[in-house]
């Protein structure tokens, strides 16, 4: 794949169909990782090539439930309660704990509505509809896709789709336009500011 900016990604796959390398270069190489998996097909490794101290590893439970992502820097550990929604994530680094957020769920359908100090209101069907307090604000179509954004009762995108319900128009400060192939593979995204012209 090639983008705009110059860098062009590629990808490999194994006999699986699961992503094995990711290579980018453009002005040198940008990315190159390779991927390994268990027996489930859980991804257990990502090296990074071009620096390994951003080489990452992941642990599951025997339900294939992430439990741990290490870094050379430290790690993420991941806890879940019987139904298996997270319910904390602990960040440690050389051992010590540096932050600790707690998942809270509706008792009745399970749908998450506090990550830490964040929170979500939902709507019957399941759409969020505010964040943050009510700082943050949805609206959805008939279809329960994304149709418009606020921050502060203040407009800032609204979303169209197609027939085919892919999303084709970002209303912004600039406009989105979202191309795809007729298999419906997504191919590229043109950038139009506020005077029409390409950005």
């Amino acid at each position: 794949m090639d983008y705009g900016n110059g860098i062009s990604q590629s990808y490999s796959y194994d006999l699986d169909g699961g992503l094995e390398t990711v290579s980018a270069s453009g002005i040198g190489n940008v990315r190159s990782e390779f991927y390994t998996y268990d027996l489930a097909n859980n991804i257990t490794c990502i090296a990074d090539n071009l620096d390994n101290a951003k080489d990452r590893r992941f642990i599951y439970d025997k339900l294939n439930r992430l439990t741990d992502e290490g870094y050379v820097e430290g790690e993420n550990s991941y806890y879940c309660n019987s139904v298996g929604n997270r319910t904390q994530q602990d960040a440690t680094s050389t051992g010590d704990i540096e932050s600790s957020t707690v998942y809270s769920y509706e008792a009745s359908s399970n749908r998450l509505i506090s990550k830490g100090s964040e929170t979500w209101v939902t709507d019957e069907v399941g759409s969020t509809i505010s964040m943050a307090e009510g700082a943050k604000q949805y609206t959805c179509n008939h279809a329960n896709r994304l149709k418009t954004y606020s921050e502060d009762r203040t407009l800032k995108g609204t979303y169209y789709y197609n027939a085919l319900g892919q999303r084709v128009h970002t209303d912004k400060t600039e406009d989105n336009l979202l191309h795809y192939d007729l298999s419906g593979q997504y191919l590229a995204e043109t950038n139009i500011a506020a005077d029409g012209n390409e950005i």
